[in-house]
């Protein structure tokens, strides 16, 4: 049930990310809190999405930038600065 809700979350904010950004980032928010709360574990590829400074709706070259790096790909929140490494073969 909490995964769905988790699921159905990021559909929305995928869907209000132009109109709404603020309503966006308040759906990350919520669904990182539905996570932690029931125990959930995101998966990877949702965790990506969401930065963890500011919880924006991570889109490339809109509200992050994404650059290869020697042995990881580095993405870069355009609101916050933070910055994720995720290592890659």
């Amino acid at each position: 049930m909490a995964y769905q809700r988790i699921l159905r979350l990021f559909e929305l904010a995928e869907s209000h990310r132009h109109i709404h950004p603020e309503r966006s980032r308040e759906y990350m928010r919520l669904a990182q809190r539905i996570a932690m709360r029931y125990r959930v574990k995101m998966p990877r590829e949702l965790k990506m999405r969401v930065c963890k400074g500011c919880s924006t709706y991570l889109v490339p070259s809109v509200t992050m930038r994404v650059r290869i790096r020697d042995g990881y790909v580095l993405y870069t929140c355009l609101l916050c600065g933070r910055e994720k490494r995720y290592p890659y073969r």
